[in-house]
């Protein structure tokens, strides 16, 4: 059984934290070689009184230099172990322009060993590293532990203290910079398990830094560490884990080597440049940072995942919880919490990214831009440089004392799609708040969010898409409950906007912007639902609406001077939500939205369900389950003769929420092509036989998630001049739906 370390953080008015650590633990049961000495197992206690147990020895290095076989155990007593010792600098180590020629450390590994603490010279059958503690304290003296060179060793059960790599390099930064107080790992791959390691320090790394390392750091307590990058642990060009581990208390501060203050980042973790990179299912929680990333900080593009942790009660300048620099590390299921950032992105900055970030809890947050999540970037937030993708977060109760209580998006494309983006505060932009940014708005619930203006929304410049949200009940104090327009060029579309409030009553509100482009929005098949107005235009702004569906709506627009409004196809009624007091803005089978909106190519829905279902597509963010019909037509070859046959094959499938019943289809071919045969026989027939003839199938009831496939094959006319293209149309319908191509 392996010790394992607990964090309880409590969060409220303040932060409690405790730790845990399992009575007992045993080194794995593996098979060892036996060297040439006649042991498998060496002994360390204080004085080299080990009770008896031999080999015995006073310190940790004398055991270490005594293994002479592959995956031998040392076991260490409790106790005090201190004293350092030099070693010549190992092949690949950074030295930069220092001329160092030897390192100092209390423990130097080369080769496959297990180092196992808390022991008792009178029990070295199981360790109790809890009450029996193995402390290794370098006394500022230079680091604890190093580790180099294709190894795997073990590590555990020791508390690692008191390292201070000052003058030790093992980083190239700044002409040399020193880097891993407790332990530095070079080219290893050690797995690190049930230890304390704190009070160390270094630039990069103060508890641990890895380079070139496909370390596994798993179910340790890594605290009270500092440094300049990564107080807690740093690691650079490394295929690491870390999992499973409470990581918090660490901290990184300015004024690192190099000319002037450079930004320190990631007061618990830093990661940089490492491929393949994990860090799952730990602890982070009241690190800091003097300038970005107070629990985790990442940069690189070799694919890092971030999964199963919370981040939580961190502090930075920028980017609180996590600060993303560059690169597409994932972020999966995490819950980031109670983080604060002084400036921007109280949970997350992404900063130049296209981070991925799935299912994570982003909750009470603050910053004064961004309280909970920030980008910026990359490029200058154009579609064709895409930004970060947000699927499927929780976004919620997160303040920011600027803009963007929720999000804040800068010169940044980012995708948000089936986000909830809920219960979040700013004077600007309540849920979100972009600037310049062309960013792609889809299938999002944003709810109960406030600001001054722009409770749901606010955007400054840009062309964002706004499609398949749900945007209710925000609330602002000036303009704009739902929406605040200022100098953009939105598209709204498929969007169910009902019962936001505040202010001057207007849902959504638009301004013109000089430095930017005329103020145009376009609202095409949105539900406009419950405000005292519903949008408001004031001079220089234009407004072009096409089935918009109003309803509980006194003054659906107000015009001021110098604006336009362009408007058709508007319908009154109520839309009949099946449950909007519990949240459920689905229509129902009577809605007025159904098949009344126009033809836009949007082809899914809020849920993700096909859109259109039915005869045309609904209003609003939701398509009511009906029929659909897919269909497909390919042809056996591109490039024909005169004279040739060709082959076509025709799929139907049903692929709505509902089956699709008296299905027929026609295949009317052109003046250059006739019908020579048609399959399935008895569904499908010949009804035309001639030139420019037709075939027709008529398969009855496809059950929804079923496929039709016919086959026709068609004679290509003697005639047919070079080059001649040729088409046939092929339509399909059912009681409830139709489509062609």
């Amino acid at each position: 059984m392996r010790a394992k370390w607990i964090l309880v953080a409590l969060l409220g008015l303040g932060l409690a934290v405790a730790m845990l650590w399992l009575l007992s633990s045993s080194t794995s049961d593996v098979a060892r070689a036996q060297g040439p000495d006649g042991f498998e197992t060496y002994y360390v206690a204080p004085g080299a009184a080990c009770g008896g147990a031999a080999p015995c020895y006073g310190d940790v290095q004398s055991a270490v230099d005594a293994v002479d076989a592959p995956g031998e155990v040392i076991k260490v007593a409790t106790g005090i172990y201190t004293g350092v010792h030099a070693r010549p600098v190992p092949p690949a180590y950074v030295i930069e322009l220092s001329g160092l020629t030897a390192i100092t450390q209390v423990v130097y590994i080369t080769r496959n060993v297990s180092i196992a603490g808390g022991y008792a010279i009178t029990d070295w059958t199981t360790a109790y590293p809890l009450t029996q503690p193995t402390t290794l304290d370098a006394q500022s003296q230079g680091r604890v532990l190093f580790v180099a060179g294709h190894i795997s060793p073990v590590i555990e059960g020791l508390r690692i203290t008191g390292g201070d790599a000052a003058g030790l390099v093992g980083q190239e930064w700044a002409g040399g910079s020193d880097a891993g107080g407790g332990m530095y790992v070079l080219s290893a791959t050690p797995t690190v398990s049930n230890c304390q390691i704190f009070s160390n320090t270094a630039d990069f790394g103060g508890g641990i830094h890895l380079r070139d390392s496909a370390a596994t750091i798993r179910g340790n307590d890594v605290y009270s560490n500092t440094g300049h990058w990564g107080g807690g642990v740093s690691a650079f060009l490394s295929p690491a884990t870390i999992h499973d581990n409470a990581i918090w208390g660490n901290s990184v501060t300015e004024g690192g080597p190099g000319e002037g203050n450079v930004l320190c980042r990631g007061g618990g973790v830093d990661i940089d440049g490492s491929v393949w990179f994990t860090v799952t299912d730990n602890v982070i929680t009241s690190n800091t940072s003097e300038s970005e990333g107070g629990g985790l900080s990442v940069a690189g593009w070799g694919g890092t995942e971030v999964a199963g942790n919370e981040i939580s009660a961190n502090r930075a300048i920028t980017g609180g919880g996590v600060m993303v620099g560059y690169g597409n590390p994932h972020f999966v299921g995490n819950t980031i919490s109670a983080n604060v950032a002084i400036t921007v992105g109280g949970g997350l900055y992404l900063k130049d990214s296209r981070a991925g970030l799935f299912d994570n809890d982003i909750i009470s947050n603050s910053a004064r831009y961004g309280g909970g999540v920030a980008m910026n970037g990359p490029g200058w937030g154009f579609r064709d440089d895409p930004g970060p993708d947000l699927d499927a977060n929780n976004i919620l109760s997160n303040t920011a004392t600027e803009g963007g209580g929720g999000l804040l998006l800068e010169f940044c494309a980012a995708a948000l799609r089936g986000n909830l983006i809920a219960g979040n505060d700013a004077p600007n932009g309540g849920g979100l708040n972009l600037l310049l940014s062309n960013a792609r708005i889809e299938a999002n619930t944003i709810r109960a969010n406030q600001a001054s203006r722009g409770g749901g929304l606010n955007m400054q410049g840009g062309e964002p898409e706004i499609i398949n949200n749900v945007i209710v009940d925000n609330q602002v104090t000036t303009g704009g409950s739902a929406l605040n327009s200022f100098g953009s060029a939105p598209r709204l579309w498929h969007d169910t906007i009902v019962n936001n409030s505040g202010g001057d009553g207007s849902a959504i509100y638009l301004q013109d912007w000089q430095p930017s482009e005329p103020t145009h929005v376009h609202i095409v098949n949105t539900v406009l639902a419950g405000h005292s107005t519903g949008i408001r235009l004031t001079a220089g702004t234009t407004a072009t609406l096409d089935a918009v569906l109003w309803y509980n709506t006194p003054l659906t627009v107000s015009q001021g001077a110098g604006s336009a409004l362009f408007a058709q196809n508007e319908l009154t009624g109520d839309p009949l939500f099946v449950d909007p007091a519990s949240g459920d803005y689905h229509i129902s089978s009577t809605s007025p939205a159904r098949d009344a909106g126009a033809t836009l190519g949007v082809d899914r829905d809020m849920d993700g369900q096909v859109r259109p279902m039915g005869w045309a597509p609904d209003i609003g963010a939701d398509e009511y389950p009906d029929a659909h019909l897919l269909l497909v037509v390919r042809a056996s070859s591109l490039v024909v003769h005169s004279g040739a046959e060709v082959t076509y094959t025709i799929w139907v499938t049903s692929d709505g929420e509902a089956d699709a019943t008296g299905v027929s289809l026609t295949d009317a071919l052109d003046t250059w092509q006739r019908a020579l045969s048609v399959s399935p026989p008895g569904t499908c027939a010949i009804a035309d036989g001639s030139w420019g003839g037709s075939v027709t199938c008529s398969p009855g009831t496809l059950v929804t998630g079923t496929t039709f496939a016919a086959t026709l094959v068609a004679q290509v006319s003697p005639d047919v001049p070079p080059a001649q293209g040729m088409l046939n149309a092929v339509d399909v319908i059912a009681n409830e739906t139709a489509n062609g191509t």
